[in-house]
């Protein structure tokens, strides 16, 4: 059965249940849609990633998803051009962890140690992963998600072809390691921080791409008046993002992992839904968001972003050898007549 449609007044929204995201709720908290004229947010926590949020977004589940760069730009980009990109969320690029079990060979010395205990023999330096005697297998969300597709990129022109075993999330993921059906996965490094305090994985090393985090992306289908009031609420959420970094970074001493305090959201709450690093991350001014502060810009793609995804997708053999980035490219994955483009 179909979900019902939203009701009126109100635009749904998928994303993962990460800090990146936690301003829709400040912003519905603080009473902003109604403040400033835009359309409440009915959230949809997806904790699946991307390859999942494209899934439910084509069913209807929801409006809207808050997608991996990468990921959308490959979906537009591809047959049968199903997605558009509707605007910008996070601007600044994803680090990614690339991580394994904690005694594996390919796990950085440090990790090594604290897997061992300190008072174990040293190990040797980290095989580097494309010095592995045999086919890794890689764990991923789901076909298409942000773990597969940086997966591709990263083990382009390794030996051995990867395999790659669908885990569904980070609770599949960290399954696999432990019974050793994956041998190494790629997740975002400030979510997977509490797994490798608790010596269930071990960091092997990371991934910065060159393109912003996360878009907003539609249906290639949706009728305008919908991307409009998408368009409207994530600039409201892009408003409390900006109040929280405030917040946040006037309040950083003392409030990480506790305390809390002082006006706007602590740091503290950061701390508690989403860990202790991503507190740091927020508090540190790391991450920025499309608009944040104003929510002016959201409506906007880069040119130079998304020719930076397109080569990186072709090299990584995501899209296919000639297809090439440039305007003509930003044109065809974002919504027509709703998106400017910015060189």
């Amino acid at each position: 059965m179909p979900p019902p449609p939203s009701t009126p007044g109100t635009v749904r929204i998928g994303g993962v249940p990460e800090h990146f995201n936690l301003p829709f709720a400040l912003a519905a908290e603080a009473g902003l849609p109604s403040a400033r004229g835009s359309p409440e947010v009915e959230w949809v926590s997806v904790p699946g990633g991307s390859g999942a949020m494209m899934k439910g977004l084509l069913a209807g589940d929801y409006d809207a998803a808050l997608l991996l760069t990468e990921a959308a730009v490959a979906a537009a980009l591809s047959p049968p051009h199903a997605i558009r990109i509707a605007g910008g969320w996070v601007d600044t690029p994803l680090t990614w962890g690339i991580y394994v079990h904690p005694d594996s060979p390919h796990a950085l010395p440090t990790a090594a140690a604290t897997a061992a205990g300190k008072d174990a023999a040293p190990r040797p330096p980290a095989l580097p992963l494309d010095q592995s005697p045999r086919p890794l297998t890689w764990g991923i969300s789901r076909p298409q998600s942000g773990s597969h597709t940086l997966a591709l990129l990263h083990t382009r022109g390794h030996p051995h072809p990867p395999a790659f075993a669908t885990c569904g999330n980070m609770d599949g993921l960290l399954a696999g390691i432990a019974d050793r059906t994956v041998d190494v996965f790629l997740w975002e490094r400030a979510t997977t921080a509490p797994a490798v305090e608790a010596v269930r994985v071990a960091l092997a090393g990371t991934v910065v791409p060159g393109w912003p985090a996360f878009c907003v992306a539609v249906c290639a289908n949706a009728p305008e008046d919908v991307v409009g009031a998408v368009q409207a609420a994530v600039a409201t959420a892009a408003v409390a993002a900006g109040s929280m970094l405030a917040a946040a970074g006037g309040d950083a001493a003392g409030t990480v992992g506790g305390g809390g305090g002082g006006g706007g959201p602590p740091a503290s709450r950061v701390a508690a839904e989403y860990g202790p690093r991503a507190a740091e991350a927020v508090c540190a001014g790391t991450i920025s968001w499309r608009g944040q502060g104003s929510g002016d810009g959201v409506a906007t793609v880069s040119v130079a972003a998304v020719s930076r995804a397109v080569d990186a997708l072709v090299v990584g053999g995501v899209l296919p050898e000639g297809t090439e980035g440039g305007r003509g490219a930003a044109a065809r994955v974002v919504v027509d007549g709703l998106v400017s483009l910015v060189d």
